[in-house]
């Protein structure tokens, strides 16, 4: 969904990107720096500072975002590093969801609600897995896999507005991700499905030839 915005997005990170290059600093190292805030950042959830979770969230999310530019930059893209983003995005998504799960555990509400919203937490991070899952896994296969409603950086945008309203805004984020991160499933699997008949259709028309 927030595709279309990232020309914009990765023009906002040319000077981040130049600044790191001058100091010669290397992209695998921002790719673990960016998960490392992402995670210290969400701790902060925990003891309720939501600000001060949003604030290093944020940057570790730019850090999260920058990588790969500075790697381009530098004319030092590797198949490892592409593989350490991915492996290190995954790390702080797992690490993330426990984060959260520790908090809505010791919130004090009703007890039934309590207990849905944790098997809902506990069901988002299945639910994220799934979606890299799949990629992946079609990828692999040669069948592209892009789209989604609910991808990486719209979850990251969702909490990081949804951490202004904070508890409820939690709250609202876990059901939220429950919901869409479902349907974006759905709409992967769709997605692998029609790209494959099309492939299919493809080497048909090439063996008719």
């Amino acid at each position: 969904m927030l595709e279309r915005f990232k020309p914009i997005y990765s023009e906002f990170l040319t000077p981040i990107a130049l600044i790191f290059k001058k100091l010669k600093i290397k992209p695998n190292i921002i790719s673990i720096l960016g998960a490392l805030l992402l995670v210290i950042g969400s701790i902060f959830i925990v003891f309720h500072r939501y600000y001060t979770a949003l604030f290093i969230m944020l940057v570790g999310g730019l850090l999260d975002g920058v990588d790969g530019k500075v790697a381009r930059e530098t004319k030092n893209v590797t198949k490892f590093g592409a593989f350490l983003d991915s492996t290190m995005d995954r790390i702080a998504e797992i690490l993330i969801g426990v984060i959260l799960f520790v908090y809505l555990y010791n919130l004090d509400i009703n007890e039934l609600l309590k207990e849905f919203i944790l098997y809902l937490a506990i069901y988002d991070m299945g639910v994220f897995m799934l979606i890299s899952y799949v990629k992946a896994r079609a990828e692999g296969l040669g069948i592209e896999c892009k789209g989604g409603i609910y991808q990486r950086s719209e979850r990251g945008l969702l909490l990081g507005i949804l951490l202004l309203f904070k508890q409820v805004g939690i709250i609202v984020y876990v059901v939220l991700s429950a919901i869409l991160g479902t349907y974006t499933v759905y709409q992967r699997i769709k997605e692998v499905y029609n790209n494959y008949k099309f492939m299919i259709i493809q080497e048909g028309d090439v063996k008719d030839g």
